[in-house]
């Protein structure tokens, strides 16, 4: 289950304003927002372990109102696209979508996803969809999901990569990080265009299921 939506800073003023939000009195998630709620900054979203429905949470937000709220649900296989409503499960780590036809996001140095965790299950595949993204340079990045790290090889296309990971003991169903690091470039800085973000790599999604 995520909730997904923008920020809007409580109070009069502009600059940037903390914002946490709670569930059932717990925090979950929790950063800073922007004057503008139509920001990419100020964009929310938040992955909340649950297998009930989404009526039974409360859910508070401390320092800023959530506009277009929506509640996006994932069963035991997910599929996380950028730019569609399973990228609520894109944590942290992420610019903006771009593409057309075939859109993607670029990752930071290290990006976090959020996967279901599904009882009975013995491992889980991972099909990521990604591209190098840098010109000329080889490189590798890791994918780390419950104490346990991959290394890939990042293609220079758009390409599928299948991997698997070893499924804990879980009493009922719930959410863990899966987590991306990669060495980043600086297109400013090695190639002396305008874009001075510190890029990992393209992320065109990923499916997530367990076999059981």
């Amino acid at each position: 289950l995520a909730l997904t939506g923008f920020l809007a800073p409580e109070g009069p003023g502009a600059g940037v304003r903390p914002w946490a939000v709670s569930v059932n009195g717990v925090e979950v998630a929790s950063g800073l927002c922007l004057s503008d709620p139509s920001s990419p900054s100020n964009r929310c979203r938040i992955a909340i372990p649950a297998d009930k429905q989404s009526d039974e949470y409360e859910v508070k937000i401390k320092g800023a109102g959530l506009i277009q709220p929506r509640w996006v649900e994932a069963g035991s296989k997910l599929e996380v696209v950028p730019g569609s409503e399973t990228d609520a499960f894109m944590q942290d780590g992420f610019y903006g979508g771009e593409g057309k036809g075939m859109p993607f996001c670029w990752t930071q140095g290290k990006a976090t996803v959020q996967v279901p965790l599904t009882p009975g299950s013995k491992q889980y595949q991972l099909v990521l969809n990604v591209e190098n993204g840098h010109p000329v340079m080889k490189r590798t990045a890791s994918v780390s999901f419950q104490g346990f790290t991959k290394k890939i090889i990042l293609p220079a296309q758009p390409m599928k990569v299948l991997l698997e990971f070893p499924a804990g003991d879980v009493e009922a169903p719930s959410m863990a990080d899966l987590v991306f690091e990669v060495e980043t470039w600086n297109p400013a800085r090695q190639m002396g265009v305008q874009d001075s973000r510190d890029l990992g790599f393209k992320f065109y999604g990923l499916e997530w299921y367990p076999a059981l």
